[in-house]
């Protein structure tokens, strides 16, 4: 066989910046973790360095958690296995290196405007509007990568991986924008109560349609992977794919139960927030009954006993979860809302 028509090793460079960017966060964002937990137990901990005092370190460790650590290692998995499934290289390993610089950049002006007290004061939107703008892009850079990607494929078939990864960035590449009200620089708020139900929609939805959905396309792939089983129903995937989305988007203002938004909107997101059993559980069940009789397997897997174990702990959160939502729950776990209430009554 001529050198010419031999297929050209994956180079696989996006994923693993992405991989590396991951890493880097994490440490950034444990040490912050660290300085915050310090002043539960020593209030006066460091307290006169006004750029790391509790109000900003706190949100200063959720953002590098969440746009630092676990989305940037997620996505590295997403550029490792679309061209694997696809059979294909990636559109642009050039697009997704520049996209990954762009991210760090993003998450370092981010970080810095925050310890600055640069804020827009709500949560997981705390971020000042110039940032929001450089993540909007990046999600826009990354979404534009793998769609390309899919569409120059060379399998016909799209595994439920790539349903679930492309679902996911292009979803929150939108959402991100809604909740973060870019259309109003000054503020990147709304005013009372539309704002809160607004917030509420992003903040729930920026873990329901980025982190889940990336971590359930990384368990699809990887579990039948490890187990050299097949998936055990693709049908049952795209059920759980499509029911995750008609039922998670609707759920965010369960985190408002205690609080005047309107009557209705608390009913959708309690009755969805139970409803979430309907997607997890037809996930779980697809996924164990893959990996039925190959525990032993997994055992032996490093990646297998990591993704395995977070199954069964997407059990148990998805369960306290849909209990937390009802009424008569949250009053009790939410107690600082529930005085509030009380009071304006």
């Amino acid at each position: 066989m001529s050198s010419t028509s031999q297929e050209k090793p994956k180079t696989y460079k996006t994923a693993r910046a992405y991989c590396l960017t991951s890493a880097l966060w994490f440490t950034m964002a444990t040490s912050a973790g660290m300085i915050g937990a310090g002043y539960l137990i020593a209030p006066d901990f460091m307290a006169n360095i006004e750029w790391i005092h509790f109000g900003r370190i706190r949100p200063i460790h959720v953002n590098i958690n969440l746009f630092g650590f676990v989305t940037p290692g997620l996505i590295a998995a997403a550029f490792y296995f679309l061209p694997r499934l696809l059979k294909t290289e990636l559109y642009s390993e050039k697009l997704g290196v520049v996209s990954c610089v762009l991210w760090n950049i993003f998450v370092f002006a981010g970080v810095v405007g925050i310890a600055l007290g640069y804020t827009q004061g709500r949560e997981y939107a705390e971020l000042a509007w110039p940032v929001d703008i450089l993540v909007g892009i990046s999600f826009g850079l990354v979404v534009f990568n793998l769609l390309m990607t899919v569409r120059q494929r060379k399998e016909p078939i799209l595994y439920v991986s790539i349903w679930y990864a492309c679902a996911a960035v292009l979803l929150t590449a939108t959402t991100y924008c809604i909740g973060n009200v870019i259309w109003r620089p000054d503020t990147g708020a709304l005013l009372g109560i539309p704002d809160a139900i607004i917030l509420w929609f992003y903040g729930h939805n920026v873990f329901g349609l980025l982190l889940t959905p990336l971590g359930l396309a990384v368990a699809y792939y990887v579990l039948p992977l490890v187990c050299r089983s097949p998936l055990y129903s693709h049908t049952l995937s795209l059920i759980g794919f499509w029911s995750l989305l008609v039922v998670y988007t609707h759920i965010g203002t369960h985190h408002l139960l205690q609080v005047p938004v309107p009557t209705w909107l608390k009913v959708i997101a309690i009755v969805d927030s139970v409803a979430m059993v309907i997607p997890v559980m037809i996930f779980l069940i697809n996924i164990w009954y893959t990996v039925k009789g190959k525990l032993g397997v997994i055992y032996a897997d490093i990646a297998g006993k990591f993704i395995f174990t977070g199954t069964i702990m997407y059990f148990f959160v998805n369960i306290q979860g849909s209990i937390m939502a009802l009424p008569q729950v949250q009053p009790v776990l939410h107690p600082a809302q529930n005085n509030r209430q009380t009071a304006l009554q």
